[in-house]
C-alpha cells in the first residue's frame, strides 16, 4: 500500500502537465507482487490499483545480479 500527495504543487509546474493529464494531486493504491530468484535471475510480477480503480501489470527480469 502506498499513498502520495503533490501537496498543491502541480498547478507551479510549467504547463500543468498535471491538469493536461487527469491526475489529482493525491492518491492511494495498493497491490501484490511474487518476486522470485532463478537462474537467469530475478523475476517480478505485480499487480496493483489506485483509488481510482486503475489497474496495473508489471512484470520484470532482473539480470544484474545474477550469479552473485
Amino acid at each position: 500500500m502506498d499513498c502520495g500527495s503533490d501537496l498543491g504543487s502541480a498547478r507551479h509546474v510549467p504547463g500543468n502537465p498535471a491538469l493536461r493529464q487527469g491526475k489529482p494531486g493525491f492518491g492511494v493504491g495498493f497491490g501484490y507482487g511474487v518476486h522470485f530468484n532463478t537462474d537467469i535471475g530475478q523475476i517480478r510480477v505485480d499487480y496493483a490499483m489506485n483509488a481510482f480503480s486503475r489497474k496495473t501489470f508489471y512484470f520484470s527480469i532482473n539480470t544484474g545480479g545474477a550469479g552473485s
